[in-house]
């Protein structure tokens, strides 16, 4: 294989291309040695375009790069490289250069250690720098057997919904700091995209609280093609996913015929995502339930007020405080979650517009979850409504309906609910 690229376009073709092989598990040591093209990116050579790909657990992606305006192939080819390495060498070239790779077989090698199942190095790759004709720099690499990467189908079924790149970007990061990316049932490692009533929803939860973010569909940065749709990934891939596309960039999100994948296709870029199981997607919280949820009693807060004075009472007790709300006061009394051998708990206040019902009892509420809400909701007021059991709480902005944050009450000192199940039920 020979190709020659201008470095912009060949950095921007491995780095979109390479989300799938630096991902975690790709970069495991012991999968490194036994399956090496899992953290690798395939350059794969034709008469008409050069193929950028990568292929790990859960998580794929090709970007492609059309021949012609300094793009060429002189010997159709294809090599696997090790990603995050082969993108260290090419941010220290010099910027603006013309480069050229060539690949070759190593002569006689052992791919396989029958006794490790280690695999070795198959060939080498030889990448040359030329600035105005002239070589700067030349380095060579080990490259892996092409055999050994993973084939994937990037053939989809039907467009679910269109969005933005950048504002896929941006909704998943609204949501994604409530999953628990360690969750080893995976089910709270996910994140959840609901297509309906010309919306799309994003959402994430580690079961104690949840964050969902909902855009229009406005046929300028997005459009819902096919209304009832749940997808639910990898919160961490699909974040990932969305550096392989740039921020202009229209993305289609296509279900795959298998029923088990979603494909999101830009121009010249594809991703692949494994969705979560049947089972795993039964147990997942439902958050339009959730949004229906009946909240009869709201205050609204000054939210720079309530944040300090959250703050302020978590250096005496970092896990949860108590909110004594009374009706016809201008004010919200917050006090330290104290023990029955400590009469005396330390107090702060937060303003908030005249309050009209209060709940039955104070209400304890974990500073962490608070801080969260405060820190996510935009607007200088925060409006916390609680459900008729008083048992779960709802954060927004009075004045930007798009981010909703939800969380469990809890006693002043026991045990903090978990969410079971679909815990989204309407009271």
């Amino acid at each position: 294989m020979k190709i020659t690229l201008p470095l912009k376009q060949l950095k921007d073709a491995v780095e979109k291309a390479s989300v799938a092989a630096l991902t975690q598990k790709a970069q495991d040591k012991d999968r490194k040695l036994t399956k090496p093209t899992d953290s690798c990116v395939r350059v794969s050579a034709s008469k008409d375009s050069i193929v950028f790909e990568s292929s790990s657990q859960g998580i794929s992606a090709l970007h492609s790069v059309q021949t012609g305006g300094g793009v060429s192939v002189g010997q159709e080819g294809a090599c696997c490289v090790e990603a995050s390495r082969y993108l260290r060498i090419l941010q220290a070239l010099p910027k603006g250069c013309l480069i050229e790779i060539s690949q070759e077989d190593k002569k006689g090698c052992v791919n396989e250690s029958p006794e490790s199942k280690v695999i070795e190095p198959s060939g080498t790759i030889t990448t040359v720098a030329f600035e105005n004709k002239s070589e700067k720099r030349r380095g060579n690499d080990d490259t892996f057997p092409v055999d050994g990467f993973t084939q994937v189908d990037y053939a989809g079924g039907r467009v679910l919904f269109s969005i933005q790149a950048k504002l896929l970007t941006k909704c998943v990061d609204r949501v994604l700091f409530a999953i628990n990316s360690n969750d080893i049932a995976g089910l709270y490692d996910n994140v959840a995209i609901l297509v309906f009533d010309n919306k799309i929803l994003f959402v994430g939860t580690d079961g104690r609280k949840c964050a969902v973010y909902s855009v229009v569909a406005d046929e300028k940065d997005c459009a819902t093609i096919l209304d009832g749709q749940e997808i639910l990934v990898g919160g961490k891939l699909l974040k990932n996913s969305c550096k392989s596309f740039g921020n202009r960039e229209i993305i289609d999100v296509i279900g795959c015929e298998d029923g088990e994948h979603v494909i999101l296709a830009g121009e010249n870029t594809r991703v692949r995502l494994l969705m979560a199981p049947a089972k795993i997607k039964q147990q997942y919280p439902d958050a339009a339930n959730l949004l229906n949820l009946a909240c009869p009693v709201s205050i609204v807060v000054d939210r720079a007020d309530l944040l300090e004075a959250v703050e302020v009472l978590s250096l005496r007790n970092p896990g949860r405080s108590i909110y004594h709300i009374k009706k016809g006061k201008s004010q919200i009394r917050i006090t330290t979650a104290a023990r029955g051998d400590d009469p005396d708990p330390d107090m702060a206040t937060a303003e908030c517009e005249s309050i009209a019902a209060s709940p039955t009892n104070p209400v304890a509420l974990e500073n962490e979850f608070v801080v969260d809400g405060c820190e996510k909701i935009a607007g200088s007021k925060v409006r916390i409504s609680f459900s008729k059991d008083e048992k779960k709480i709802r954060m927004e902005s009075p004045s930007d309906a798009r981010f909703v944050y939800f969380f469990q009450a809890s006693t002043a000192w026991g045990k903090l609910p978990i969410f079971k199940g679909r815990f989204a039920q309407v009271v």
